[in-house]
């Protein structure tokens, strides 16, 4: 039998639709041999709207998951994870709380001095930041720089979506993507 599970779940904790528990019943109905949640991590961030929003919550977050992993295990298999931030202090630490099975590093953001803009927030917002920059391509290689950054600073277990600069890309008609630069740099 091929075995199906997805690692980078959100819940109600952060920008997901769903109870963790919801999530977990629809994985067994699909047959999933294993679901792992990956909320958000807590961030200082004052603009973080995606986040778990206090440690508390985090704590909550990661013990709601410990508990259905006892009350599931003889259905599925359960992970509790964590999307890190490349800029937030927690994320610079090894892997976050020792309760992880495994930690997402993720850049949401571009960054130029202290100034942030989400990468994946609203079309307007990714246009302020590529006026900021000047171009598309400075604005994405400064993206890329970004998650090199990271993955020499941080000890996440997975890569989370290296391609989230392209979110907007079809709908807005930008066609940075066919050009040789960003093909090349991809």
């Amino acid at each position: 039998m091929k075995e199906k599970q997805n690692l980078h779940t959100h819940s109600l904790f952060c920008d997901g639709q769903d109870s963790i528990e919801d999530m977990i019943k629809e994985a067994i109905k699909q047959n999933f041999t294993s679901i792992g949640f990956s909320s958000h991590a807590y961030t200082a961030f004052p603009f973080d709207e995606c986040g778990i929003k206090s440690k508390e919550d985090e704590s909550v977050y990661l013990d709601t998951i410990s508990s259905l992993k006892e009350k599931y295990k003889q259905e599925i298999k359960i992970y509790s994870g964590l999307e890190l931030e490349s800029r937030d202090a927690f994320s610079l630490s090894p892997k976050g709380p020792s309760s992880l099975d495994y930690s997402i590093g993720s850049v949401h953001y571009f960054w130029k001095d202290d100034k942030a803009w989400s990468v994946d927030y609203t079309p307007e917002v990714f246009l302020e930041a590529k006026e900021a920059f000047g171009s598309f391509r400075s604005l994405i290689e400064s993206y890329w720089e970004e998650v090199i950054r990271f993955m020499n600073v941080s000890d996440y277990s997975i890569l989370g979506h290296i391609d989230l600069v392209t979110k907007f890309v079809e709908k807005e008609g930008w066609e940075f993507e066919s050009y040789s630069w960003y093909k090349d740099g991809a």
